[in-house]
Formats: structure tokens, sequence, C-alpha cells
């Protein structure tokens, strides 16, 4: 456990699992994901993560900023435009939205509305939702 991020050649536990997420968006490049995680969590001050394997049982965990959070520094590091921080600001109210209702709201076409939206997924910063037929964006 102790050269997990360290060592150049991955071990894999699951060679079929790890390649069924090779070929999708969720695993980017083989043997890359703990130094990606430890630079993201040290990016934003937090400590990097403590891995363990005990009893069979692997766990990773993920220090939070112990309420301390600093949602503005968090936001720096994005690049959003006057509508995106305007919709964070709606969203803090506990109020989601559509597509539509955020296009409307900006005045702006359903594609820049979507992109927008995407952008801000993408990020972490809100999460995509169906509820019936629609789907809603909503904060985390």
């Amino acid at each position: 456990m102790n050269d997990l991020g360290i060592t150049e050649i991955p071990v894999h536990r699951n060679g079929n699992i790890c390649d069924l997420f090779s070929k999708t968006k969720y695993m980017e490049h083989m043997g890359s994901g703990i130094s990606r995680m430890n630079a993201e969590m040290l990016k934003f001050g937090l400590p990097k993560p403590k891995f363990s394997n005990d009893d069979n049982l692997f766990k990773v965990i993920l220090y939070g900023p112990n309420g301390k959070f600093n949602k503005s520094k968090f936001l720096e590091k994005c690049d959003l435009n006057s509508r995106q921080e305007s919709a964070l600001i709606e969203l803090d109210k506990g109020k989601g939205f559509t597509i539509k209702e955020y296009a409307e709201m900006f005045n702006v076409s359903r594609f820049t509305a979507s992109r927008d939206l995407n952008y801000l997924i993408e990020n972490g910063l809100i999460r995509k939702v169906k509820r019936g037929n629609k789907f809603y964006f909503l904060p985390f």
C-alpha cells in the first residue's frame, strides 16, 4: 500500500474490470489515477488521500476541508462566465432549473445553455437529475 502512486508500473487486482474501464471515459490513462487524485487534492489545499488494504478490503479516505471550504477560492480555479456565476447563486437558493429555463433566464440559445451547464457539471459544481421526462440541474 505504501507504494500507491509512486510505482511506475500499475498493479491491477482485476484485469477484466481494468480492461473494461480503459475503454470508457472513466479511465483515461492506466496507472495515472492516484497521482492525478493527489494533485487535485493538493491543488485545493487538502491532504493527500490515505489508502489501506486490511482484511482483503481496499479503502481510500479522502479528507475534506473540515467546514473550511472556501467556495470563492475553488471557483477561481474555474473559468466561469457571468451566466454560470449567476446560475450558481440561484442554485445556492435551492432551486434547480431545466436547460430551457436557463436559456430563458439568460436569453441565450439552448446550445449555449447546454454548453454552460455541461461545463459546470464537468467541474463538479452542479449535478444533472432526470425527473419524469425532463432533466434538472441542481446543486450538490
